[in-house]
C-alpha cells in the first residue's frame, strides 16, 4: 500500500495532522478514542490518485466521492498520547494505532531539548531558529524520558520566542509520528479579543486578566496543537444563530491599556511551569499616508518594531526607538507607500517572546464587480453598514458587520431575509453589476458612495495576457497564485497585463484584478481561463471558473440549435476567510462549478457526441465540442472496448463497486477503436463502473459505463437498476418457477429503470430468500434476462449491549451504516464477516449508540454483483407538542397502540399500523375522530411492538416565532439542550431513508428557562422549524412553527394551504373597499394541510375574484392578507397552453403527465399581461408531447409567498393525510411516485387461477 517504504501512517501527537496510505479511491473511515474508551472523533475519507488519504476528524466523504458533511465550529480532534486511533476499509481488517507518549519541549535557558517516548525508540529531532537547524538523534530511556544537549561555550543556541523543532518516531509497522516543539511566544494587539502564539504541543497555555476596572478574568487552559495555541477572550460573537445559554462562559474582552496580562504555561516533559506578566502600556499609532510615515507614542525608551502590511500581502519594517516621552515615528517613504488597505503595528518586546502592540489602518474598501462580496479595513470593533441599489436606487441588499481585532471586516451582498451578514461559499447572492450603487457607512453619518463601473478581464492562452477595460488611467494590478503584476489602464480604458514567462495561461488558471481608484478604493474582480469537464450521457458540466462569478452554460446540438441551459455561480471560499474558516479544506478548489442541463421544463438533457458544450464566466467563454467516446464491459472477461476518435489519446478507470480504483492510458487505432483486459485486476461484476477519459483542448471529457446491474429495496421490493436506454422491459418475481408479480415498462434515456413489486393487497411484495428477479427487455436482442437471486438479508438492534447483527446469504459483501433518524449529521460505518453460517455483527466506526430512533441500513452484494439493500430503525416514540402526532419508528408491518392522559384522566388514544419500512404516524382523536392536541405536563405513551414501551412527560414550552424578525422567543424547561430542526418535517418524512434534508442546529435555554433565538435562513410560507428535544430513554417530544401558507384558487370559492398540524383557522374575504363579504372556517389535518370554501351571508358559495383580499386569521391573529390577483388560461389536451395575469408578473405552469410526471415550467408575462407555452417551445429532446399533458396548474407567488391558482380538473387531489377514525384503527397512504429520469412501475400480482396463483397470498 502506497509508496514502497514510504510511512503507512503519519499522525502529529497532539495535533490534527493524520495522513494514510492505501489503494487508489479506497475509502477509509477513522475513529480516534480517548484512554477511557470515549470517542473523540470520527471521519470518512477516499484516497487520492497515488493512495493517499487525508483524514479531517468531523469530515465525511462518503464511497462515490458525491456526499461530503463537514462541520463547523468546536475545538479541533487532538490526537494525544494512549488515544486509540481505528481505521476500516473495505476487504481489510480493522486497523488499531495506539498514539504513543511522544513530546519534545526546550529549555532556552540551557540550550537542552527532551521529551518522552516508548522505552529504546529511536528518534530523530530538527531544532532551530529561522537562522540555523541543527539535526540530531536521540534514544529513549528504559523510563521513557531522552534529552538533547546542544550547549556550545559562549554561544547561545536556543531563544525565547524564536526557537521550534520536530522530534519524529519511525515504527516497525511503517507507522510515522512526530511532535511539535516550540519556545513560548505570543503577539499582543491592543483591542484585541484573541491572544494567539506558539508553544510545545502538549503544554496548556492559560490567560489571566485583570483589568483596569479591577475585574478578574480566567481565560482556558488550553492545549497546544500542533505547536501552536489561541485563546478567544469570552464568545466570539458568533457564526451561527445558537449559542451557549444566558450566563453561560466567561465575558468578552478586549485588551486595553491599564490591564495586567498574565501568560501560564503548564505540562510537557519538562513540567514546564512558565508564567509572563505585564501591564499594557498605551501604544498609540498615527499614519501618515502623504508622508509614508508613521509617528506614535508607547514605553518610555523602548525599543519599537514597526512593521506595516497591506491587503495585498505588501510589508515593510522599521526598528526605532521611543523617546524619553514615548514618543517615536519611522519613515517608510521610498518603500511602502502607506495609503488606503495599509494596515501599520507597533510592537514593544514585553518579555523573550512577547510582544505588545498597538495597530492603526488607512481604511480601505475593497468592493467587488459582478460578484457578491465587499470586504475592506477600518478601525477595530468598527460598525459597518454596506447597501447595495441598483442604477435606479431600488434597494437590493442591506449588511451590516464589525471590524475585527485586525481591522478587517467582509459581508457579502444577499436579498432581505437571507442571512443577514452570513456569507456563503457557493450561491445565493447578489452581484455588484455595473452601474450598481454602493454605500459603505465606516463614519456614521457619512458613508463613501460608489457606482460600480466598467470592469472586464478577459484571457488570451496564446500570448499569456490578460486583456480588458477599467476606469481610464487607474492603477492596476493583477494576481495568481502568489504572484502579481501591476501596470496602468489607458486613457481610453484598455488595459494589458503581460504574464510571458512569468505564468502559461490555460485552461484552469484563475487570479484576481484589482483596480485602484484614486479616491482611495478599489474595485476588484475574478478573472479566469475556465476548465470545463464533461461526462456524455450525463445532464452536466463542471468545472473551474472565476470564484464567486455568474457561470452560464449552454448545449447546443450538432445543428447549432441550443438544446437546453443552466447556470449557477463559481464557489469562492475566499469569501469565507472573515470567520476564520479554513475555506479551501471546506470546500476544495476555488472556482469549482456543477452545472445541470435541463430543458425549459425542468428534465434533464444528457450531452450526446456531437453536441457543444459552450460555458461564460465573466468576460470569459469556453466551448466543448463533445467528440464521440463510447464503450461496452464484458464482465465474463473483464474486457472494457469501445470507439472514438481516431487516435485520439483516453484513459480508463475500472471503479469497483467497494472503493478502489485501476486506470490504463491508451491510443485508439486508425479506426478510433481500443480496448483493454483488466484480466481480474480489478474484477469487474455487475454494478461495477467504468470510466473513460479524454483531453479535448486542455478540457476534460469523460463517459461513465455503469455495468448494467439490479438493486433491490427489500423494504418496498422496489426494483432499480440500468439496462439499455428507451428500451420496453418486463420485470417478474417468482418462487419456485411461478410467477409471483410482473410489471412492463420502459427504460429511461439513460437506461434507468425501478419498478415496485406488490402483492394482492396493494402493499409491497414479501420477497423471500432464493426467489428469483428477472428484468427481460423486449424490444431489443439482449441475450438471456438479467437475473437476480433475492438473498437472505435480516438486522437486528439491541440497545442495551449496542449490539447491531444479522443474517445475509454467504459468499456476498456486507456494509452497514448507522446513524441517528433525526437531523444530526453523525454517522456510522461498518463492513461485517458473513459467517459459514450467515450470521454478521457490525464494528462500527466510530462506535456507535445503540439507541431509540438508531436507523440502520445494510447493503449487501451478492457475488455476481447485484445488490440487495435492507432498513431498521430502533424503536422510538417521537410525540409532537402541541399538535395531534404521535410518531416513530418500529417493526416493519407493527401494531402500535398511543394515548394522552393528563395525570389519570385519558384524553385520546390513537391506534395504526407501521409502514413496511417501519415508520408510523398515529393521530390522537376524540371518539368523535376529531383531532386532539397534546401540551405540556401530558402524558404521551405508546407500545410499539415487540415488548417495547415508551412514555413522555412533554415539557412545558410558551415559545412564540417572530418571522420578520427571525426569533424564537420565550421558555422552556430550564438548562435544557435542545435540536432546532430546519424544515420541519412531517410524521413519516422524519428518517434518515426518507425525503429531504434537514439541517441540525443545537441550542440550550437559560437557568430559567429563558430561550431566544435568531435563525439565520429565510424560512418560506408552508415551511416550518421544529424545536426538539431527547429525553436519556432516547425518546423524542416536538414543537413545530410553520409560517402559514394560503393558496387561493381564484374565480372559485376554495382556499387551500399548509399551517401547524390541528390548527383553527378563520377567512374573511373583502371587497375592493376592504368590507367583508365572505367567510370560513377550517381546521388543518394532521399533515397541516387545510381547505375551505369562502360563503356569502346567505351561505352560497362565493367565488373569489382579481382585486378581493382575503385574510387569513389563526391564533386570534391575521397571519396572512392575499390580494387576489388576475390569473386565468385556456387549454385543450394535445394543445398549448395561453393565459393571462399582470404584466410582468412570474407565472409557474405545471403540467401533469399521463404517467404520473409533474413538470414545471416557469413563464413571465408580456406588457400586456400575456403568457402562454405552445407546440414550437416544445423541447427539442423532450420525452413527451403535448398529447401526454393530462391536467394543468397555473401558480403566481405573491411577494408575501402565498399563492394564486388557476387549474383544470384532474390536477387534484394532493396527498391526504391520515385521520383518527371514529373506529380507532387506520392505516396510512402510501405513495409511490414518479421520477424524471426513470420510469416509476407498480407490479401487480399474478391473476389467481393463472401460473403462480396459489403462491399471491
Amino acid at each position: 500500500q502506497g509508496e514502497a517504504g514510504a510511512p503507512v501512517l503519519e499522525a502529529a501527537v497532539n495535533g490534527t495532522a493524520l495522513t494514510y496510505r492505501t489503494l487508489p479511491g479506497a475509502q477509509v473511515l477513522a475513529e480516534l478514542s480517548a484512554p477511557d474508551g470515549e470517542v473523540k472523533g470520527s471521519s470518512a475519507a477516499l484516497a487520492d490518485e497515488s493512495g493517499l488519504v487525508r483524514i479531517n476528524f468531523g469530515a465525511y466523504v462518503l464511497a462515490d466521492g458525491n456526499v461530503a458533511v463537514i462541520r463547523l465550529g468546536g475545538e479541533p480532534v487532538l490526537l494525544e498520547p494512549g488515544d486509540s486511533l481505528r481505521l476500516l476499509q473495505p476487504g481489510a481488517p480493522i486497523r488499531v494505532v495506539e498514539i504513543p507518549d511522544l513530546s519534545a519541549d526546550l529549555d532556552v535557558a540551557t540550550d537542552r531539548v527532551a521529551g518522552t517516548a516508548p522505552a529504546g525508540a529511536a528518534l530523530e529531532l530538527e531544532v532551530g531558529s529561522a537562522d540555523q537547524r541543527w539535526i540530531r538523534s536521540a534514544r529513549a530511556g528504559a523510563d521513557g524520558r531522552w534529552s538533547v544537549d546542544l550547549a556550545v561555550p559562549g554561544t547561545d543556541i536556543l531563544a525565547a520566542g524564536d526557537s521550534d523543532g520536530t522530534v519524529t518516531l519511525d515504527t516497525p509497522e511503517r507507522y510515522r509520528f512526530t511532535s511539535q516543539l516550540a519556545s513560548l511566544r505570543s503577539d499582543l494587539t491592543l483591542g484585541a479579543n484573541q491572544l494567539s502564539g506558539q508553544a510545545s504541543s502538549g503544554t496548556r497555555i492559560a490567560l489571566t486578566v485583570l483589568t483596569a476596572a479591577g475585574q478578574s478574568l480566567d481565560y482556558g487552559p488550553q492545549l497546544a496543537a500542533d505547536g501552536r495555541w489561541s485563546l478567544q477572550l469570552g464568545a466570539a460573537g458568533g457564526f451561527g444563530p445558537v449559542g451557549p445559554g444566558p450566563g453561560q462562559g466567561p465575558p468578552p474582552h478586549r485588551f486595553a491599556p491599564g490591564d495586567r496580562v498574565e501568560i501560564h504555561q503548564t505540562g510537557g516533559p519538562l513540567a514546564a511551569a512558565r508564567s509572563w506578566t505585564v501591564s499594557l502600556p498605551a501604544i498609540d499609532l498615527a499614519i501618515d499616508p502623504q508622508a509614508d510615515a508613521v509617528a506614535g507614542s508607547g514605553p518610555a525608551d523602548g525599543a519599537m518594531q514597526i512593521e506595516a502590511q497591506s491587503v495585498w500581502d505588501a510589508w515593510a519594517t522599521r526598528a526605532v526607538a521611543a523617546a524619553a516621552d514615548g514618543g517615536f515615528a519611522a519613515d517608510f517613504a521610498g518603500e511602502a507607500d502607506l495609503g488606503p488597505g495599509w494596515r501599520v503595528t507597533a510592537w514593544w518586546q514585553a518579555e523573550p517572546g512577547l510582544r505588545v502592540g498597538g495597530a492603526a489602518v488607512v481604511p480601505v474598501v475593497q468592493a467587488g464587480v459582478e460578484v457578491a462580496t465587499l470586504s475592506g479595513l477600518a478601525e477595530p470593533g468598527r460598525r459597518i453598514t454596506v447597501t447595495l441599489s441598483s442604477s435606479a436606487g431600488e434597494l437590493k441588499s442591506r449588511q451590516v458587520t464589525q471590524a475585527g481585532a485586525d481591522g478587517s471586516f467582509a459581508v457579502q451582498h444577499r436579498p432581505a431575509g437571507s442571512g443577514g451578514g452570513f456569507v456563503f461559499a457557493g450561491g445565493g447572492g447578489l452581484p455588484a453589476e455595473q452601474g450598481d450603487r454602493i454605500a459603505v457607512e465606516l463614519t456614521a453619518g457619512d458613508p463613501l458612495l460608489l457606482t460600480v463601473p466598467e470592469i472586464t478581464a478577459v484571457t488570451d492562452p496564446v500570448s499569456d495576457t490578460v486583456k480588458g477595460i477599467a476606469p481610464a488611467g487607474a492603477r492596476l494590478r493583477l494576481d495568481w497564485g502568489a504572484d502579481a503584476v501591476e501596470g496602468q489602464v489607458g486613457e481610453d480604458g484598455a488595459y494589458t497585463a503581460e504574464l510571458a514567462g512569468r505564468h502559461d495561461i490555460a485552461p484552469g488558471s484563475l487570479g484576481r484584478l484589482t483596480v485602484f481608484d484614486p479616491r482611495g478604493f478599489t474595485w476588484y474582480t475574478p478573472w479566469s481561463a475556465p476548465r470545463l469537464s464533461v461526462e456524455l450521457g450525463q445532464a452536466a458540466v463542471g468545472g473551474v471558473a472565476a470564484p464567486g462569478r455568474r457561470v452560464q452554460a449552454t448545449l447546443l446540438g450538432p445543428d447549432g440549435k441550443a438544446v437546453a441551459s443552466a447556470e449557477a455561480e463559481a464557489q469562492d471560499p475566499g469569501a469565507l476567510a472573515g470567520f476564520g474558516i479554513d475555506a479551501e479544506a471546506l470546500l476544495g478548489l476555488a472556482g469549482s462549478f456543477y452545472l445541470r442541463f435541463e430543458d425549459v421544463a425542468g428534465e434533464g438533457v444528457p450531452i450526446r457526441p456531437g453536441d457543444t458544450v459552450r460555458v461564460y464566466s465573466g468576460d470569459e467563454m469556453a466551448q466543448v465540442l463533445a467528440p464521440p467516446l463510447d464503450g461496452t464491459v464484458l464482465v465474463e472477461s473483464d474486457l472494457v472496448s469501445g470507439r472514438t476518435e481516431p487516435g485520439r489519446s483516453l484513459r480508463i478507470e475500472a471503479v469497483p463497486f467497494g472503493g478502489g480504483r485501476v486506470s490504463v492510458s491508451l491510443t485508439a487505432d486508425e479506426t478510433g477503436l481500443f480496448s483493454h483486459d483488466f484480466a481480474g485486476a480489478p474484477d469487474l461484476r455487475y454494478n461495477d463502473s467504468v470510466g473513460l477519459w479524454t483531453d479535448v483542448g486542455g478540457h476534460g471529457v469523460s463517459r461513465s459505463i455503469s455495468i448494467p446491474g439490479l438493486t433491490l429495496d427489500l423494504d418496498a421490493s422496489r426494483l432499480s437498476g440500468t439496462v439499455w436506454p428507451n428500451t420496453r422491459l418486463r420485470v417478474e418475481a417468482s418462487r419456485d418457477g411461478a410467477v409471483l408479480a410482473g410489471v412492463m415498462g420502459v427504460s429511461g434515456p439513460g437506461g434507468e429503470l425501478s419498478a415496485q413489486l406488490l402483492g394482492p393487497d396493494g402493499k409491497p411484495l414479501p420477497l423471500r430468500p432464493g426467489d428469483q428477479l428477472a428484468v427481460t427487455l423486449i424490444s431489443r436482442q439482449a441475450g438471456e434476462p438479467l437475473a437476480m437471486t433475492v438473498p437472505e438479508l435480516a438486522i437486528s438492534a439491541d440497545p442495551v449491549s449496542d449490539r447491531v447483527a444479522g443474517l445475509a446469504t454467504p459468499g456476498g459483501r456486507l456494509v452497514v451504516l448507522a446513524r441517528g433518524a433525526g437531523s444530526d449529521l453523525a454517522l456510522s460505518q461498518s463492513w461485517p464477516e458473513i459467517g459459514p453460517d450467515g450470521s454478521w455483527e457490525a464494528d462500527f466506526i466510530p462506535a456507535w449508540d445503540v439507541a431509540p430512533g438508531t436507523a440502520i441500513a445494510a447493503q449487501y452484494r451478492l457475488p455476481e454483483g447485484h445488490v440487495a439493500l435492507r432498513s431498521y430503525y430502533v424503536p422510538q416514540l417521537r410525540a409532537e407538542i402541541g399538535g395531534p402526532n404521535v410518531c416513530g419508528f418500529t417493526l416493519p408491518g407493527g401494531e402500535v397502540t398511543a394515548f394522552l392522559r393528563q395525570g389519570a384522566a385519558s384524553l385520546a388514544s390513537a391506534r395504526t399500523t407501521a409502514r413496511y419500512d417501519g415508520r408510523f404516524q398515529a393521530v390522537l382523536g376524540d371518539p368523535r375522530g376529531n383531532l386532539v392536541a397534546t401540551a405540556g405536563g401530558q402524558n404521551v405513551g405508546a407500545d410499539l411492538g415487540a415488548g417495547s414501551v415508551a412514555n413522555l412527560i412533554l415539557p412545558q414550552l410558551d415559545l412564540t416565532m417572530d418571522w420578520q424578525a427571525g426569533r424564537l422567543v420565550g421558555s422552556g424547561p430550564a438548562d435544557r439542550s435542545f435540536e432546532i430542526g430546519y424544515p420541519a418535517r412531517r410524521c413519516l418524512d422524519n428518517a434518515l431513508f426518507g425525503p429531504g434534508f434537514q439541517i441540525g442546529l443545537l441550542g440550550r435555554s437559560g437557568p430559567d428557562g429563558a430561550v431566544d433565538l435568531r435563525f439565520p435562513l429565510p424560512v418560506a410560507p408552508g415551511e416550518g422549524l421544529e424545536i426538539r428535544f431527547t429525553e436519556p430513554s432516547g425518546h423524542q417530544s416536538y414543537r413545530q412553527f410553520y409560517r402559514t401558507l394560503g393558496q387561493v384558487f381564484v374565480d372559485t370559492p376554495r382556499v387551500t394551504g399548509k399551517t401547524q398540524a390541528g390548527a383553527r383557522l378563520s377567512f374573511t374575504l373583502l371587497d375592493l373597499d376592504l368590507q367583508p363579504k365572505g367567510r370560513a372556517e377550517a381546521m388543518a389535518d394532521a399533515n397541516g394541510g387545510y381547505e375551505a370554501l369562502i360563503l356569502d351571508p346567505d351561505g352560497e358559495r362565493l367565488p373569489m375574484q382579481a382585486e378581493d383580499t382575503l385574510e387569513i386569521e389563526q391564533g386570534g391573529s391575521v397571519v396572512a392578507r392575499i390580494v387576489v390577483e388576475p390569473l386565468a388560461f385556456d387549454w385543450s389536451r394535445g394543445e398549448g397552453v395561453f393565459g393571462t395575469a399582470k404584466p410582468s408578473r412570474q407565472v409557474l405552469l405545471q403540467l401533469k403527465l399521463d404517467d404520473g410526471r409533474l413538470l414545471n415550467i416557469p413563464r413571465v408575462t408580456s406588457g400586456n399581461g400575456q403568457w402562454g407555452f405552445g407546440p414550437l417551445e416544445l423541447p427539442a429532446r423532450a420525452s413527451w408531447g403535448l398529447d401526454d399533458v393530462a391536467a394543468v396548474r397555473a401558480t403566481i407567488d405573491t411577494l408575501d409567498g402565498h399563492q394564486i391558482i388557476f387549474q383544470t380538473p384532474g390536477f387534484e387531489p394532493d396527498d391526504p393525510a391520515p385521520r383518527p377514525p371514529t373506529y380507532g384503527l387506520f392505516l396510512p397512504w402510501l405513495s409511490r411516485g414518479a421520477s424524471s429520469r426513470a420510469l416509476a412501475l407498480a407490479g401487480a400480482p399474478a391473476e389467481r387461477g393463472g401460473p403462480g396463483g396459489s403462491q399471491a397470498s
